[in-house]
Formats: C-alpha cells, structure tokens, sequence
C-alpha cells in the first residue's frame, strides 16, 4: 500500500511527502547512488541537501564487513547490504521489508555504530526506476534488547552458578554430614578402643600452676578400682591414695622439660597393691599423657626368679662342691684299678703259664681228673687275664693316658696281624678265621687302637659262635670311608640286644656257647676307640644264623682333627 501512495506522488511533492516522514528515507537511482534524502536522513548523516543527491549511498553508510577509513566503499563490491538491498529490488520489482542490519559511520573521525530495520520499495520516478529505501534507527532499541538479551543471560548465568551453587552447597552440606557421621564412628571407635586398652591410660591438664585431671579409661579405672568420670576436673595434688609424690612430680618434670618419663612404681592404697610401669609423655603443650601398665605378675615373677636363682647359685656351689669330691673319687678309682691290675698281672701270668704247662704234661690215661682241673684253671687263668688287660685299657681311657696317633695302615696286615693273636683262641673252638680284606685297602687309624676294636669284637664273635662255625673280616672301601665288616654265623641276637649294646655302656655278661664268661667290657672299649676315630658301629643280625659288625671309619682325606 506504501509503494502505491509513493508511485502517485511526484515531483515535489514527493520530497514534501518524504520530508513530512519521521523516518529517515531515502530516494536512489537504481544504481547506488542518491536522488534525494528526505530530512530525517540527512539530520541522521549530517549531510546537506546539496551534498547527499548524487553521492554513493554506500559512501554514506558504510557496511559492517567492509568499512574503510574514510567511510569509502567502493559501488562495485557486491555485498554492500544497502546495494544489494537495492540490486535485489531493481532487479526482482519486488519489495522487501524491515530487513535488519548495521552499517558504521565516520563522523568526526570516529566510528559509530548503528542498528537499522529497512525497507526497500521499487518505483517509477518521473519516467526512470528508482528506490526509496526506508529506515528506522532501532540501534537503541537493539542495544536496549542486548543489554535486556545480556542481562537475561546473565541472570540465567547467575542462575546457573547459584543453582550449581545451591547444588555444591548441598553436595558439600551432604559431604560434610557424612563427614561428621563419619567422624562421629571414628570418634566412638576411638573411645571403645580407648575403654578397652589393655593398659591404662590418663590424661592430665596444665593450667594456672595447677595439673587438672582431664581423663580415664576404663582400664585405669579397673586398676585403682574406681570409677575415674568422678575424678573429671579436679585438681591433683602431691600426695593421693591413688599415687606416689614421686608420681606428682614426675608429670611436672613432663611439663618443665617437655621430655618423656619412664619409671616404676607402687599405689600407695594397700588394699590395691599394684606395681606398676608408668610411661608419661607431653602430646601437646600443657598436657601429660599417662600409660599406666600392671605389672605385678611380672614383678612377682621376676622375685621368684631372682629367688630360684638365688636357689640355683647356691645348689651350683653344692654341686659343684660335689662335683669336684666325685672327680677326686672317680681319679682315686680309675688309680686304683690300674694299682690292682698291674698287680695282679704277674701272679695271673704265673698261674695261666703254670696251668698251660700242666695241660700239656698231664695224661689223659693216668691223671684225666688233674687234667681236667687244668684245663679249667688255665681257661679261668686266660680269661681273667682278658679281663685285666680290658681293664687297664679301660682306666687308661679314662685318665685320657692313651695317646691317639693315627696314620696310614694297611687294613689286610693289621688285621692279619691281630687275628694272629686269638687264633688260638678260635682253634679250641674249631672255628675258622678268615680275612677277606683287600690287600690294598687302607686305613686312617691308631694302630693300637684299631688291633683293640678288631680282637674285642672278634673274640666277642667267637665267644657266641658253635664249635666248628666261621668268622669272616671284610672290607669296602670309598672315597670317604673305609668300612670293616666282622660277620659270624653264630646265635645272632634280637633288636632289643642290638640296642642296648649301641646305646648302653653298662657292663653286662652273657655266657658263650661254650659257657664262655664276660663282662661286656671289650665291646664298650670298641665303642670309645670307634667314636675316637669319629667313625660309627652298626650292628646287623638275625637270631639263629648270625650277626655283622660294621666299622666304619673316615679315609685319610679325611684326617681327625685331633691328629691335626
């Protein structure tokens, strides 16, 4: 309806017609530049009448995009807002209508900005196509609705972070009655450990020169027998039925100091009578932490010991005493018995060699009873000989008078050599003797020793073998050890006998198969001379068909340490 009123108004009317108009309009030629501007147009620009016909409409409202200095843009850019406003209305007929944009303006060598609603009106000008572009300054209104758009988001902003706010306040709300809840748990878990300490424990506070009972557990409360909420507050004092004036003073050495005190002591309230250990400490400034452990079970072990200790050291000087009398008995014995057996040696030498003569001058045919008497002496003569020789070994072993020398032997000759010696022995016996060692199987040994262990234990084969049995020395010898093996094939002997020989060292005789007697003394100087070389014995056998003595003994890469 605009354009149509507009298309009947010409000339100058149609300047009057747009003077009259309270927006700023504006008349151009189709090509960008300026017919005429109407009143409002030219007070908005500050131009006059005379300069704004003719001019570039873009060198008086420069675009956004493309401002220069000099409020210069050129016609021919193609986006000019204003020009293609223009363009687009010469070039379709149609109108368009409040279109919104901002064009910035140089006045005064400054820009300025300013917000525009347009409306653009094709018509014919007194016979050529014009323009009038139309406009409304709303850069109030807009800037009015950005500072209201602004505000708003602002306030929406502020919205948000009060309501993130709100929400941090209540997670932290939350956060902290968890907190406290959590606190409180781990607050009454510490009072129920702090009730049911094993030990006891008080809390003392320093104020104004004084010391103020602070706190209890229960525990310290079972130990004075007391209930210690009754003491809360009050003041110490030196002297209590509770504590020592050593105690007192104690706990202010604590807080002149600042260092721990550690010390024993007793309540002074003899129907309690505790000893007790007493660790004081400053956790913090003006107040003494107080462990208070019972030990009067230990104090009362620790009497009884030093008691029993007591008893201990005076039973010692007894045995020793004792000892020392017993050492004094059992030299004078082992003396004695040597004493007795050098004595004896000669007379039962005389009545051996006289009753070995007689067996042989007697006749059976004439003197059978004499013979037979003879016979029987020099057996007893012999086997008391035996016997008196163990014992002089014996009391020499126990007087530490035999020498250990040991050295490389050849096992076949000393065992040949010692077999020598008791042949005789077996050939009354018809018992058969033979040495199986090998000829070049050696031995790291006493001499002397070794022959004993040999005949002891070999005589002791022979003692238990049936007339007409066999007795076998044998050897094996390794890298370590040189192992001597005795076996018979006589009674043999069950586990419990095997036993007590290995593990005994009592005397104790059995008689032979021939009615041999003995006393078992040979076996235990076995035993001694054996452990001596730090070898071992073992025993194996089988009633009814024999047994087997192992000696084993270390080779010479194996040196005693005694040699050494």
């Amino acid at each position: 309806m605009a354009d149509t009123i507009i298309n009947k108004v010409g000339g100058d009317n149609l300047k009057s017609f747009l003077d009259s108009m309270p927006m700023s309009m504006v008349m151009t030629d189709g090509n960008g530049r300026i017919r005429y501007a109407n009143a409002a147009f030219r007070s908005r620009y500050h131009l006059d009448e005379d300069v704004a016909a003719g001019e570039l409409l873009c060198e008086v409202i420069a675009c956004d995009n493309f401002f220069k200095p000099g409020g210069i843009c050129t016609q021919n850019c193609g986006q000019c807002k204003m020009y293609e406003m223009e363009h687009e209305v010469m070039a379709t007929g149609r109108r368009i209508v409040r279109k919104m944009f901002t064009y910035q303006r140089l006045i005064e060598g400054k820009p300025h900005k300013r917000s525009l609603r347009i409306s653009a009106v094709p018509m014919d000008y007194c016979g050529s196509k014009a323009v009038i572009l139309s406009s409304d300054d709303v850069t109030f209104e807009r800037n009015a609705i950005n500072e209201l758009t602004d505000t708003i988001m602002n306030l929406r902003e502020s919205r948000d972070n009060t309501e993130q706010e709100n929400k941090e306040n209540r997670d932290l709300a939350t956060y902290l009655k968890w907190m406290n809840e959590s606190l409180q748990k781990e607050k009454n878990k510490l009072r129920l450990l702090f009730d049911n300490m094993t030990t006891g424990f008080m809390l003392a506070h320093y104020k104004d020169g004084e010391l103020y009972f602070q706190e209890g557990n229960n525990k310290l409360g079972e130990l004075l027998k007391t209930n210690m909420t009754r003491f809360c507050g009050r003041r110490l004092i030196p002297e209590s039925e509770y504590y020592t004036p050593e105690f007192f003073n104690h706990m202010l050495a604590v807080i002149e100091t600042g260092r721990a005190q550690d010390f024993t002591t007793t309540v002074p309230n003899k129907d309690i009578a505790l000893d007790l250990r007493i660790n004081m400490y400053m956790p913090e400034p003006d107040y003494v932490a107080i462990i208070v452990t019972d030990i009067s079970e230990e104090t009362k072990a620790h009497r009884a010991n030093m008691e029993q200790a007591r008893q201990l050291r005076k039973l010692n000087v007894i045995l020793d005493d004792r000892n020392s009398e017993l050492q004094k008995a059992v030299e004078t014995k082992n003396k004695f018995i040597s004493l007795i057996a050098h004595d004896l040696r000669n007379p039962l030498n005389a009545i051996n060699g006289l009753s070995d003569l007689l067996t042989k001058r007697l006749k059976p045919e004439t003197d059978q009873r004499a013979l037979d008497m003879a016979k029987v002496l020099h057996q007893s003569a012999k086997g008391a000989s035996e016997l008196l020789d163990n014992l002089l070994i014996w009391a020499r072993t126990q007087q530490n008078t035999i020498q250990f020398n040991p050295d490389t032997h050849n096992l076949h000759a000393v065992t040949a050599e010692t077999l020598s010696e008791i042949k005789v022995q077996a050939d009354r016996k018809h018992i058969m003797l033979i040495n199986q060692t090998e000829a070049d199987d050696t031995v790291w040994a006493d001499k002397l020793m070794l022959q004993t262990i040999i005949r002891n234990i070999t005589s002791n084969a022979i003692k238990f073998t049936n007339e007409g049995g066999l007795i076998v020395i044998g050897s094996n010898q390794t890298a370590e050890t040189t192992e001597i093996r005795i076996e018979d094939n006589g009674v043999g002997m069950t586990e419990e006998t095997i036993q007590r020989i290995l593990q005994t060292t009592e005397l104790n005789s059995t008689k032979g198969t021939s009615g041999e007697s003995g006393t078992g003394m040979g076996l235990i100087i076995s035993k001694e001379f054996i452990q001596r070389h730090k070898g071992t014995l073992n025993i194996e056998s089988t009633v009814g068909k024999g047994s087997t003595f192992i000696i084993t003994l270390p080779c010479d890469s194996k040196k005693n340490d005694e040699k050494k």
